[in-house]
Order: C-alpha cells, then structure tokens, then sequence
C-alpha cells in the first residue's frame, strides 16, 4: 500500500501539469462503474464537464496519503447554452446527473486516494511497487485515468484492485472581502477531516501543534501502532511498513500505551528521518539503507501464518509477526518490549518534576520458547518461572488452545 513517501514521490509526477494548459480527463474502457456507483470515481457527465470548459491545473497539494489537483479558469459570461451542452454526452447509467459543474465554477479540486495498489505514472517514470513489481509499460494495466495537458504533459492514475478513489469537488464560498489569496490547502474537502500531514509538520512555523502532537501521543491508551495508523487521530500519512520501521528504531513495541516523553522525542526524531530518507531515495532511484526493517518485512513469507522464523534484523535478533493494530505487523521482541503502564501513573509522572522513578516491568517476548503461557483476562498477567518476566500474550504464538482451567 502507498504510504506517504510514495505518494509525495507520485505528487511529484504530477507537477509538470501545472500551467501546461487545459487539461482532458480520459478513462480507458472498462469504466469502473462499482467506483461510480460508490461515488468515488466522477461520472461520465463530470469527465465532460471538466474537459469541456477547460480547466488547467495551478497546484499539486498533499495531506496525508491524499493528492488533489487543483483545477482552475477564466470566468465566462455566456452561460446561456451551459445547461443543454451539459446533459450532452450523459450516460444512462450515470449516477451522478445533479453535477453542479457549470461555466460559472472557476476553481475545482480532483483529489485521488491510491488506496491498496494505486500508483500514478508517467510515460517517463513508471514507479515501482510491491504489489506491481515487474509492470513497466505505459499507461499500465488497469488504468482508469488519465490526465494530458496541452503542452504534452500527462499521467495515469491505475488501480489495479479499485481500493482508491478519484473525487471532484467544489470549494467553499469565497469570503466577503476578496481580494486576498486563497490558501486551498485549507479549504480542499478531502483534506478537512485528515490529522496534521506528518511531513509538513516538521515543516510548520508553529510550534504549538508540535506540543499538542506530543501531549496526544503521551495521553492515549490506545497501542501506538495502532494511533499512528489512524489517519484522523493525531497525524496522517503513516501507513503499516513506515509505522514498523519507526517503532522498530525506537526500540517500542507497537502495542506500547501512555508513551512517556522521551518515547515522545524519539518517536518524533526518527518520524522526520525516515520519511525525509524515504523520499530522497525514491526520487534518486535508490535502494532504502540497508540496516531498515524494510527489506526484511516480506522475506521467507514474511507476515504470513507460514512465515520462517529464522528472519533476521541486521543485528541478527529474530524478527517476529503480531497483529497489531489491526494489520500484520513486524517487530524485533528483543529489542522492543512491551512496558506495564497506566493513565495515572502516567499523568503524575507528567505532572511532577521530579525525578520520580516509575515502576516500569518489561514483557520479555520469547518467540522461540515451545511452551505456551495463557492469561486470564480477568486476572494480572502471570509471571514466567525462567526469567521472572512478565510475558505479554501478543508475543505468544497464535495457534489456538484451550484455555487453562482455574481451580
């Protein structure tokens, strides 16, 4: 799945379609009507529309794992013969026969959502990806859009299992006073309901949304992983393979809860280097470092129920599978336990000042142990008869049993 460095590396792709002239939308046949009927593909009147009155794109904007092209022209005046030409060229199967696209709409916004297996490309660039290794021909399979400017610029939007989506919108009313201009980051739809963009939020001025990501991050008992993989929660962007790669180097397992503040800063610290290197290497065409969890995530079946156990980090500690926050997730146990922890310990620890040390146990997680330890949910975790250690259930094998009888 596209997460964010990728799809800011699809954003660039896009860029050589501003100011190159009007644009013409065109989707190669099959149409992907089960996206139409959804809503999350234009209809075939909304294609016609935007072609017709020669839109050009002025901006390529970015939130989270979202692209939106921003569309714009001259006003026109004669609107008199607008609605006829618009119910020209309608599809009976047209779902969406209200459009409110007129000569009197200046500014509009194309938003494309890469979902599971999207990706945009060039007839210069075809980007790689793990679902679609091996594809380089243009456009390529599966395609459902495809934007030329006039100048000969163009791309395609393909998604091989339609998990993504393409939407038009309007923009809100222009203010009262006019004049000034319109910052359309603020005001795109698709980006109203997204958490702050983890890679501008380095670049942000201001300081206060840094620390209120920070406290938000302290504050939940929800797992990490699990937080960071909501795009509308605290930040957006962070996708499943970023996520495992940055609690794997800050040594945090991802069902970790109440993280302190040094946790914070860490998280924070490597958050900015991954995404930077990520998209650096994307855009020179070169291979991730190698000492990342990334190359190691889909050896030997990785992820998988059958997946080997003698996959390794570059230290060699064994790398093991969880679910974990609804996805399969990648972590090394040695290096990244689980830590006992509640909201009041926590809050006081925040509060106080003091260097106050709070009894923190660490889970051991043992994957390659051949006995199995079970827990009451309704009672504290047990203790491990080798090493005195907490064992947490999610790094317990998932083959099913029964459970332990209390007498």
């Amino acid at each position: 799945m596209p997460e964010l460095p990728e799809v800011e590396h699809f954003r660039h792709f896009l860029q050589p379609l501003i100011g190159a002239g009007p644009i013409i939308l065109e989707c190669p046949p099959p149409l992907p009507t089960n996206m139409i009927h959804k809503k999350r593909f234009p209809s075939v009147r909304t294609v016609n529309a935007i072609n017709r009155h020669q839109y050009e794109v002025v901006d390529v904007l970015r939130k989270g794992k979202v692209i939106c092209l921003v569309l714009s022209r001259q006003e026109m005046t004669n609107i008199d013969v607008d609605d006829e030409e618009d119910r020209n060229g309608a599809d009976v199967n047209d779902v969406d026969n209200d459009t409110q696209l007129t000569r009197k709409v200046t500014t509009i916004f194309l938003s494309l959502h890469m979902g599971m297996t999207g990706r945009i490309s060039s007839s210069t660039i075809m980007p790689q990806l793990e679902s679609l290794s091996g594809i380089d021909t243009y456009p390529p399979p599966h395609t459902h859009l495809l934007i030329r400017a006039g100048n000969g610029a163009e791309a395609a939007f393909s998604d091989p299992r339609r998990f993504g989506s393409v939407l038009v919108d309007l923009p809100p009313p222009p203010p009262l006073d006019g004049g000034e201009k319109i910052d359309y980051y603020n005001i795109i739809p698709t980006f109203q309901d997204i958490a702050p963009d983890a890679l501008y939020l380095f670049q942000s001025s201001s300081s206060k949304i840094i620390e209120k990501i920070k406290v938000q991050l302290m504050q939940r008992k929800k797992g990490i992983k699990g937080l960071l993989l909501d795009q509308r929660a605290v930040i957006s962007g962070i996708g499943n393979w970023v996520a495992d790669e940055l609690l794997y180097r800050c040594h945090i397992h991802p069902d970790q809860t109440y993280l302190n503040e040094n946790e914070v800063k860490k998280v924070m610290i490597e958050l900015h280097c991954i995404l930077t290197t990520a998209i650096r290497c994307l855009t020179e065409g070169v291979e991730f470092p190698n000492d990342w969890l990334f190359h190691r995530r889909w050896r030997n079946g990785g992820g998988k129920k059958n997946a080997s156990s003698s996959i390794k980090d570059v230290n060699g500690g064994t790398i093991v599978f969880i679910q974990s926050g609804g996805r399969s997730t990648a972590l090394v146990p040695s290096i990244q336990m689980f830590v006992n922890r509640t909201s009041s310990s926590m809050t006081t620890t925040c509060q106080s000042k003091k260097k106050k040390v709070v009894k923190e146990q660490p889970i051991v997680e043992n994957a390659t142990t051949s006995s199995k330890k079970y827990v009451n949910r309704k009672e504290k975790t047990k203790t491990s008869s080798d090493d005195g250690a907490k064992l947490h259930p999610k790094c317990l094998p998932t083959r099913k049993s029964k459970r332990l009888r209390t007498t």
